[in-house]
């Protein structure tokens, strides 16, 4: 049987879940800004590549030995460049994985942190 009482209830509690959810939103708008910041870096080749990546796992930086260049093997230097790459985005996810646990003290949201971001 539907509980009327119960419903309305539970709108009263909606000013506060909405305000709940804008302060929500503006933590991880500052998340957001926080990460595009923060960065890390990995190295392929011995070092002769790196690659580095913000918190929200975009490439900042490219960076290869000129003696690498200089081997002119173009397939080398491309490996080298996928796999620095590869290793710093892996390591930007789990750097904003790190902030977004934080945030939300350790609270899985799921699909709904994606709706936050927009």
């Amino acid at each position: 049987m539907f509980d009327m009482s119960q419903l309305l209830g539970n709108l009263k509690n909606m000013p506060a879940l909405i305000e709940g959810a804008k302060k929500m939103q503006e933590k991880m708008n500052e998340m957001n800004a926080s990460l595009a910041t923060k960065t890390t870096q990995a190295m392929s080749g011995g070092g002769m590549v790196k690659v580095t990546a913000n918190g929200k796992q975009e490439i900042v930086a490219i960076d290869i030995e000129p003696s690498l260049i200089e081997t002119k093997d173009a397939k080398f230097i491309q490996d080298l460049i996928i796999a620095a790459t590869n290793t710093a985005l892996h390591d930007s996810k789990e750097m904003a994985a790190r902030e977004m646990q934080s945030l939300t003290g350790g609270l899985d949201l799921g699909s709904f942190s994606e709706l936050l971001k927009k």
